[in-house]
Parts: C-alpha cells; structure tokens; sequence
C-alpha cells in the first residue's frame, strides 16, 4: 500500500509539472515557432530523465540497461505515443479535434529522423566510440541550426497571433523551468516505484522489462504530448514537433552522453553484441515504417491505429526473443 501511495504521489508531481511545461510551451510557442518549440526546448526537457539514467548507467559499466533505454524508448514514442497523440487530436478526445493533422511543416524531421536512425545502426556494426560521439553531437547541432532558420518564417506568420508583456513572457518561462525540474525529479521515483509496485502484484518479470519500465521512464514525454494534442488547433503543432525533436534527440545527443558515460568508466568502446544490435536495427525498421504514415503529408485515426499495431508487434518480437532466448 505504501508503495502505491508513493506511485501515485510521484505520479501527481509528473502530471502537474507535464501542465506546466506544456501550458508554458504553447503559450511561449507563437513568440520562438511552435514547431521550434516542440522540437528542441520541449524535446530536451522532456528528454532529461533518459539523459541522467542512460549517462549513469554507463558511467557505472551498466551498457545493456544504456542500450535499452536509448533505443526501447524510441520504439515506444514513435509507435504508441504517436499513435496516442493522433487518436486524441483526431477524436472528441481533443478540446478542438481535427479530421486530419497536417503534417507537410515537417520535412525537415521526416528526413533527418530516417538519417539518423540509419547512421545509428551502421555505426554500432564495429561499437560506438568517441568518434561517433563527435558525429551524433554534430547531426543534433546541425538539426537544432536547421529548426532555428525555418522557425523564423513560422514566427513571421504568427504575428498576428498577439504580443506578449514581458511579466507574461517570464511568467511561462517559468512554468518551462519548474516543469521540466519538476518532470526531472519526479520520473526517477515515479519509474523505480512502479517497478516496485508491478513487482508486488506480481506482474511477470518480462512485461516488466518490456512494457512496463518503457512507459514509467516515457510517462512526462507523453503526458506533455497528450495535454498539448488535446488542447488542438495549432498547439498540436507543438506535439509532433515534441515527438520528431526528441526522438531525434534520442538518436543523436543521447547516444553521445551514452559514450561519454562509458569513457567515464573506462570503455573506449561500446561494443555492439548480438541482442543490443537486434534493438538498435529493429528501431530503426520500425522508425522507417511509422515515417510512412507521413508520405501522404497529413494524419488521421487509419494512422493512429497503424502505428499502434506497429507498437503491439514491436512488444510481441521482443517476448519472443526473450521466451524463446534466441541471443543464449
């Protein structure tokens, strides 16, 4: 009982500090680019906790537990959360639901995403090392550069969407700053007592480590996503620029304080063994599937239901390998 109490308090921090940030974001969204938003300062801050858990499990010789929440959190954002923020932006779920959610601002993600899902596999074929470090910071840099110069024309069109005082302009970013502290001390707990708690009703050990663990450590990312989706209208825009940025993130700027947690503990190399490389080439095939739900340049519920399945597939591969130990 008392872990549960704890879950649920960890949770209530979570969900109050997920408003905040996303309320801050979208009311700051119009004066930088919303979709500038949602990609970088969103995608950064909802990405704290996996920084801080993958860099310390690194630093402390912990490569497995550094791989798996590298990339397994990728396979849950851009299938389930996707599929999630698509199904309520699309639905009576959302304050202001849409038949379809225009997607076509979004080219610039589209193609770094497949570029740096690829580059992520060919370069653990031989392990990650610094110099791959060096090449996942760069690619962060060079999409953060490339957001930033076609932000400019989002805010030019944005104009007329009102001014800002500068007590308002303080004020949310406020709300920026104590919901991402708040989301960054709060995923920690709120993941390792669900662990606890799922452990005491006594949930198998593989959905756990599968399904279970995935969600806890991805709860502020997709309780952000599902706030902004529901508000509709152009604060969707936020969203999907949430899920492209920080995915994006993923493949890049986490990988590299992957590797520079290792050279802490003394790994010039990360070694690629059978079982990481499966998830690191099956993220990527999964990343490419869900991109075609992008071709046609717009979303809607068809979408939402694909990536799901995708998701409900990607579960099913990983207890297969699990049950039938393939990399034993």
């Amino acid at each position: 009982m008392n872990t549960l109490i704890t879950l649920l308090f960890w949770l209530f921090i979570i969900i109050v500090s997920s408003y905040f940030l996303a309320e801050g974001a979208d009311r700051l969204g119009f004066k930088i680019g919303r979709r500038f938003m949602g990609r970088t300062i969103l995608g950064i801050a909802t990405t704290l906790p996996e920084i801080a858990i993958v860099f310390v499990a690194a630093s402390k010789g912990i490569l497995d537990v550094g791989i798996g929440a590298t990339f397994g959190s990728n396979v849950l954002m851009i299938t389930l959360g996707l599929s999630l923020m698509v199904l309520i932006a699309t639905t009576k779920l959302s304050l202001n639901p849409a038949k379809e959610l225009n997607v076509s601002f979004f080219k610039l993600d589209f193609y770094y995403l497949l570029l740096t899902a690829v580059v992520a596999v060919i370069t653990f074929m031989n392990g990650y090392d610094i110099y791959d470090a060096i090449i996942f910071a760069g690619l962060y840099i060079g999409y953060v550069y490339q957001s930033y110069k076609e932000s400019h024309k989002e805010r030019t069109e944005s104009i007329n969407e009102g001014i800002l005082t500068r007590k308002q302009i303080l004020l949310y970013s406020l709300f920026i700053i104590f919901g991402s502290l708040g989301i960054f001390v709060g995923a920690g707990p709120f993941t390792e007592n669900l662990k606890k708690y799922s452990i005491e009703i006594g949930v198998p050990a593989v959905i756990l480590a599968l399904i279970i663990a995935p969600i806890g450590g991805e709860m502020p990312e997709k309780l952000s996503m599902m706030l902004l989706a529901r508000k509709g209208g152009k604060s969707v825009e936020i969203s999907i620029g949430n899920v492209f940025g920080s995915k994006i993130l993923n493949n890049t700027l986490l990988i590299t304080f992957f590797i520079l947690g290792a050279l802490t503990y003394g790994h010039s190399v990360i070694p690629s063994e059978p079982i990481s490389f499966t998830l690191v080439a099956m993220t990527s095939i999964l990343t490419s599937l869900s991109m075609l739900t992008f071709v046609d340049r717009k979303l809607d519920k068809k979408d939402g239901f694909i990536l799901f399945v995708l998701y409900v597939v990607a579960i099913l591969i990983q207890i297969l390998i699990v049950e039938f130990k393939i990399f034993h």
